[in-house]
């Protein structure tokens, strides 16, 4: 009866140890797998063979077929259902077009960004749209400057104006 306890105990002691692994290892992936610096998101969109995503794939899933296409798809929020999949293909065909293909660079002047942002106004906490655009200088360093802002509680002239 104790060399039953003992095989019993044991099992579910391993089978406890080996259930916790696996939501370390899902949770390891999720973290390679995921963009976390705007370098990672132009090295992934211009297919840059060095980007520490495209080795972790190749070498942990050498089967699996890497294109350009997959990686600039794999860069769309899945859960945002604005976006349609034909807007998607569409895009990823024009800008994948093996005669005219499109890349990002870092230290491109025609960068534009759409912050959501909370402020305090007034006491209450307001919801704000703030349009950043990346200046570039002769040395090739940049930052971002606030072009635009738009709230309910901003005058017309403060609203986002058109992007070029």
């Amino acid at each position: 009866m104790k060399l039953v306890l003992a095989i019993v105990s044991f099992t579910l002691l391993h089978l406890h140890a080996a259930s916790q692994v696996i939501p370390d290892q899902i949770r390891r992936e999720n973290y390679t797998l995921r963009v976390k610096q705007l370098d990672e998101f132009i090295d992934r969109f211009n297919f840059n063979p060095q980007t520490p995503v495209i080795q972790y794939i190749r070498s942990k899933y050498p089967d699996q077929k890497l294109s350009r296409s997959i990686l600039i798809r794999s860069l769309f929020n899945i859960y945002d259902k604005t976006w349609s999949n034909e807007k998607i293909d569409t895009f990823i065909d024009q800008i994948d077009n093996p005669s005219t293909p499109h890349f990002l660079k870092f230290n491109d002047d025609r960068w534009f960004a759409e912050v959501e942002c909370v402020f305090l106004y007034k006491g209450e906490e307001v919801e704000v749209t703030l349009v950043l655009q990346n200046t570039v200088f002769e040395d090739y360093s940049s930052k971002w400057m606030i072009i635009g802002a738009k709230a309910d509680f901003l005058p017309r002239r403060w609203s986002i104006k058109p992007l070029p």
